[in-house]
C-alpha cells in the first residue's frame, strides 16, 4: 500500500513537472512570436517611412547633378566630380532602396490577382529598380574613367531593356495598373536612353 503511494506520488511530481515544462516552451514561444511581430511591425513602419521620404531624397540629387553640370561648365572640375560621385551615388542608392518599396496605386478591392499582376506590379519594378542602380553606378563610373563601367551599363542596360520589354507585352495582353508603376517606367527609359548614348559614344 505504501509503495502504491509513492509510486502515485512519483506520477502526480512527474506529470506536474511536465507541465510546468509545457507551459515553460507555450510561455516561451508565445513571446518569440510576439516579438517577432512587433518586429515585423517595426520593419514595416520604417520601411513606409523611408519611402515616403525617398523623394525628397531623389530631388536633391536631381538637384546636385544640375549644379555639377553648372560647374564644368565653368571649368570647375575638381568641384563638379565630387558633386557628381554624390549626386549618382546618392540616386543609385535611392533607386536600390525604392526596390524594396511596397506597390502603390493598387485596388485591394479588386480580386484576385494572378501572376500577371504579379509580374506587373512586383517583379519587374524590383528587376528595373535594382538595374536603375547598377546603371546608374556604372554611369557614374564611365564619368571618372574607372575600370567596369562597360560591363555595370551592359548589366544594368539590357536587364532595364529585358523588363520594359516584358512589360510592353504584358500591357498588350490586358495587364493593368500601368499608373502605379509609372514612375520606375518613366526613369528606366530615361537611364536606358542615356546607357544606349554612352555605348554609341564609346563605339565611335
Amino acid at each position: 500500500m505504501c509503495d502504491q503511494k509513492q509510486t502515485a506520488d512519483t506520477f502526480a511530481v512527474i506529470s506536474q513537472r511536465k507541465r510546468i515544462q509545457v507551459n515553460a516552451i507555450s510561455g516561451s514561444a508565445i513571446n518569440r512570436y510576439i516579438i517577432s511581430k512587433k518586429m515585423t511591425n517595426l520593419q514595416t513602419t520604417l520601411n513606409v517611412k523611408i519611402v515616403r521620404n525617398l523623394h525628397w531624397v531623389e530631388k536633391i540629387a536631381i538637384a546636385l547633378l544640375f549644379l555639377c553640370g553648372l560647374l564644368a561648365a565653368l571649368g570647375k572640375e575638381a568641384e563638379a566630380q565630387g558633386l557628381l560621385m554624390v549626386s549618382l551615388g546618392t540616386l543609385s542608392t535611392v533607386f536600390f532602396l525604392y526596390a524594396n518599396a511596397p506597390p502603390q496605386g493598387i485596388d485591394k478591392t479588386e480580386q484576385p490577382m494572378g501572376f500577371k499582376e504579379l509580374l506587373t506590379l512586383l517583379i519587374i519594378p524590383k528587376v528595373l529598380w535594382i538595374s536603375l542602380a547598377i546603371s546608374t553606378i556604372g554611369i557614374l563610373f564611365y564619368f571618372l574613367n574607372l575600370k567596369g563601367y562597360n560591363e555595370m551599363l551592359l548589366i544594368g542596360g539590357t536587364s532595364l531593356l529585358f523588363a520594359l520589354v516584358l512589360l510592353a507585352v504584358l500591357f498588350l495582353n490586358g495587364a493593368k495598373y500601368l499608373d502605379a508603376i509609372r514612375p520606375v517606367l518613366m526613369r528606366a527609359v530615361t537611364v536606358l536612353v542615356i546607357d544606349i548614348y554612352i555605348f554609341y559614344l564609346v563605339a565611335s
